[in-house]
């Protein structure tokens, strides 16, 4: 059961499915065979001074919790189920947004993360399709070195108006500026993804783009918004999932590809590389993001 190996100190031992529901607050996030990720339990509230081991068969789990670890531990989650994980590539989301991360999870697809270490400001700016293809595929391919086995997936977002590119705003003002040339216009939202896998020498990008109409927004209503913090960690100030849903009018296009991830197309482009199925069940989705 324990291979041999000597674990101490045991707080629990706890037959996964029996008490699993009740340790999450939420269904069992397990997939028999498949090494989900570690992400996906820090954002569902595992505690930190806990460290997870999977061990026996697709119907027989039991989890370990040590307790006294430090956060810099490795936690991880892993079937022992051997076959069928060895059937199973692996994916990495060369990531660190947190939309990103639950557009994903909460489509089913068990993952890893690994954001890309590229500066932006490196890569010259064509036009605003053009420059968010490039940014993804920098993104994916800058992961895809360290992990050449992995699929690796990398997006970047551009929200644009007249030509002009919207960054993030790094003040109240620039919020401001932002939120009054929105107002009671069309903007788009440009989102390039890539997918590579180099040892398959697979390489896909592609750029999809919504059409976002604003309302007229009132002085009271910018100020009110530009004073929360969620403009401010998001490209063109605003977050169509959040706070700034009240001011969206309609959109022409992909909803998803608004917050940061066109699932479809992405989702999609997996099944038909035998990246991702649906033989197994879904785990349990992260709750949304501000």
């Amino acid at each position: 059961m324990f291979d041999g190996r000597i674990i101490s100190p045991i707080k629990y031992i706890i037959d996964l499915f029996g008490w699993l529901p009740w340790l999450f607050g939420t269904p069992t996030a397990m997939q028999d065979g498949l090494f989900l990720s570690k992400k996906f339990f820090f954002t569902n509230k595992i505690t930190e001074n806990s460290v997870k081991k999977y061990y026996g068969d697709s119907h027989i789990i039991v989890l370990l919790i040590l307790h006294d670890m430090t956060s810099e531990d490795d936690f991880y989650i892993r079937s022992l189920h051997k076959e069928q994980q060895n059937l199973t590539p692996s994916l990495i989301l060369a990531s660190a947004s947190p939309r990103r991360q639950h557009l994903l999870a909460a489509a089913g697809v068990a993952f890893e993360i690994v954001p890309s270490r590229i500066r932006e400001d490196e890569y010259p700016f064509t036009d605003p399709i053009s420059y968010a293809k490039m940014l993804a595929e920098a993104k994916s391919q800058d992961v895809s070195r360290l992990f050449p086995e992995s699929w690796i997936i990398g997006a970047d977002s551009i929200v644009e108006i007249d030509d002009e590119i919207l960054e993030k705003p790094n003040s109240i003002s620039e919020a401001r500026l932002m939120m009054q040339l929105l107002s009671g216009r069309t903007h788009y939202v440009h989102t390039g993804y890539s997918i590579i896998c180099k040892v398959k020498n697979h390489l896909f990008s592609d750029v999809v783009s919504t059409a976002v109409k604003f309302k007229d927004l009132t002085e009271t209503e910018i100020e009110w918004y530009i004073h929360t913090p969620e403009p401010y960690d998001k490209a063109g100030g605003y977050a169509i999932q959040g706070l700034g849903s009240f001011m969206v009018k309609y959109i022409c296009g992909s909803y998803t590809n608004v917050v940061g991830l066109p699932v479809c197309e992405v989702v999609d482009h997996l099944f038909k590389q035998g990246v991702i199925s649906r033989n197994q069940r879904p785990f349990h989705h992260v709750p949304t993001p501000s």
